[in-house]
């Protein structure tokens, strides 16, 4: 099979990484929300920098602001988790196919139509409708 993926080594904890600063405002915030050191946040950013081969923020007084480069891949960062957002949920919903168990969505309708389907062997008077 061919690969379509450049080798770039991009990461998607990269990518969270920049967009979690960006959203929370801070290295020390961003790295509290993804359960990291904030050392090991700026390691995740300056890989991605490293990578891209230019700076993704930049320093202004005590703040870190976001480049042009910066700015430019937010975008696209957010629309790649966002899709491996989806390709997780689908993932999920398909192991839960597999395993022959239902989401709770699915359960709780059908625990509703039994509840109107002649023959059904549910006790609501409902069920007891009879075709005459």
């Amino acid at each position: 099979m061919a690969n379509h993926l450049s080798s770039s080594n991009i990461s998607l904890a990269q990518i969270a990484a920049v967009i979690t600063v960006v959203d929370y405002g801070s290295f020390t915030a961003a790295a509290d929300i993804l359960g990291i050191s904030q050392p090991s946040l700026s390691r995740r950013i300056r890989a991605l920098e490293q990578t891209l081969g230019m700076p993704v923020f930049r320093a202004a007084g005590r703040n870190m602001l976001l480049t042009e480069a910066g700015r430019s891949i937010i975008p696209a960062g957010r629309r790649a988790l966002r899709e491996i957002s989806s390709i997780d949920a689908l993932a999920s919903s398909t192991r839960s196919l597999d395993s022959g168990s239902l989401p709770e969505s699915f359960r709780n309708i059908s625990a509703r139509s039994t509840a109107i389907i002649p023959g059904s062997k549910s006790k609501s008077s409902a069920s007891r409708i009879t075709n005459s």
